[in-house]
């Protein structure tokens, strides 16, 4: 079973908060993600979803938010049923 992104920014993202309470728009980074927080996530996304980060793609812009993270990660082309079962 995939861990979802939420379940990942909970476990490597460093949050100080719960990041259930958080919404799909909310800003990760006004929650507290640190740029390497970013990184770890961003392995652990790779890893879990077998997808690689573009260059273009290592913006703020992409990790701003659970929503953001699940739209580059379908433009990697992550299988759509998962992202659907695991971005919420």
């Amino acid at each position: 079973m995939n861990r979802s992104v939420r379940e990942i920014l909970q476990e490597v993202g460093e949050l100080p908060c719960d990041v259930r309470e958080l919404s799909l728009e909310g800003d990760l980074y006004r929650a507290g993600l640190k740029s390497l927080a970013v990184v770890r996530v961003m392995v652990a996304l790779e890893q879990e979803y077998k997808v690689e980060f573009r260059s273009d793609m290592l913006t703020r812009d992409t990790f701003s938010s659970i929503r953001a993270i699940g739209q580059a990660l379908q433009k990697l082309g992550a299988d759509h049923n998962l992202l659907r079962e695991n971005v919420t």
